[in-house]
């Protein structure tokens, strides 16, 4: 698909800090058609302020130091990969990585651009300086990834039209583009793939006091004036060092005093965590599911993914979220020949 010959049109799906365009591409050439959708933060047309994110100061430094360093040498910032758990904030650090560039945010998901031309078609709505993200970076498909690394290397998309003895190479030069990619499979991604990113930031679980505070601007957006930091660290120890998570369990106990029309107290952060199922440890019922399978379901034999998934009745990427945590927890341990149930998990479901 030459850009000269594509037609760009924009269909806004309504949000005020944030929507989805759809870009229907036309190839005037091949009368063909593609649709690619492609979600863009306007609110702040330049991502997020550093002062406005919680937590993660230290890969945010380590990032002002990358970017300021190749503005003060004159080189080109470097291609970024983030990496860590879902709900870490990958996606709020890739906007203040815009801000702190000053360049407008364009986001993409990897599993959206399964061939090249809807890369392509990605590629051809950039227009001037562009953070570029794209999130799940590890679902692109080799193909994808293939043109992918011109791009990355040489700011530039090269691409074969035609067939047969009608094929014709057409190169495409690239404005100024920082892309930005997030993964938290970083072993999935092709090496070819991980060598074209001049930075990796790898993101860490979040401290209690740092989940607190997460938390206490969340019950503010929901309606709840001055909350006490007393519940919101309740919420915090349980969310799995995970803002997401914080975010989710927040919601849930402002929906409870909301029905009955109590004020938020310690102790009814304590009920309504409860309610949901939510262990003093911060283990859901998934999360004891899990463990129950493993100690007494397959009498604590290493268990393959698969497996566990199956007699769980549960998909594996479900699985995988969950284990995630269960290992930093240190309920369970990964090993070549399956996952095993720790001691601790023991203590917990109430095994002998």
């Amino acid at each position: 698909m030459d850009a000269g010959n594509l037609a760009v049109r924009a269909e806004p799906l309504i949000k005020p800090s944030r929507f989805a365009v759809k870009l229907r591409i036309l190839d005037y050439s091949y009368k063909s058609t593609m649709t690619v959708m492609v979600s863009i933060r306007i609110g702040h047309t330049h991502g997020m302020v550093a002062q406005q994110m919680v937590g993660q100061e230290a890969v945010i430094g380590r990032l002002r130091i990358v970017i300021e360093g190749a503005k003060a040498r004159g080189t080109k910032v470097p291609n970024v990969l983030l990496t860590g758990p879902s709900g870490m904030g990958k996606t709020s650090l890739a906007g203040v990585i815009a801000h702190e560039l000053g360049y407008p945010l364009m986001a993409a998901a990897g599993p959206t651009l399964r061939k090249t031309g809807d890369l392509a078609g990605l590629l051809a709505s950039v227009k001037g300086e562009t953070a570029l993200f794209v999130d799940e970076i590890h679902r692109l498909p080799n193909e994808v990834c293939e043109s992918l690394y011109e791009a990355l290397e040489d700011s530039r998309l090269t691409r074969l039209l035609g067939y047969g003895s009608d094929a014709r190479s057409v190169t495409t030069t690239l404005p100024p583009i920082v892309f930005i990619g997030a993964t938290d499979q970083p072993g999935a991604l092709p090496k070819a793939l991980r060598d074209r990113f001049g930075y990796i930031a790898s993101l860490t679980p979040y401290s209690d006091e740092e989940l607190a505070e997460i938390v206490r601007r969340a019950f503010i957006r929901g309606g709840i004036k001055d909350p006490e930091m007393g519940p919101c660290r309740v919420v915090a120890q349980r969310s799995k060092g995970c803002p997401r998570i914080a975010i989710h369990l927040t919601n849930r106990v402002a929906d409870v005093c909301a029905l009955e029309g109590t004020t938020l107290t310690v102790k009814k952060a304590l009920e309504a965590l409860q309610a949901f199922g939510i262990s003093s440890n911060g283990l859901d019922e998934d999360d004891h599911r899990i463990l129950r399978a493993l100690v007494h379901t397959f009498s604590g034999r290493p268990v393959g993914i698969n497996s566990l998934a199956q007699c769980l009745d549960l998909d594996e990427s479900t699985v995988r979220e969950h284990e995630a945590n269960l290992v930093r927890s240190g309920f369970m341990v990964r090993t070549r020949a399956g996952r095993l149930a720790m001691p601790k998990a023991r203590d917990v479901i109430g095994a002998p």
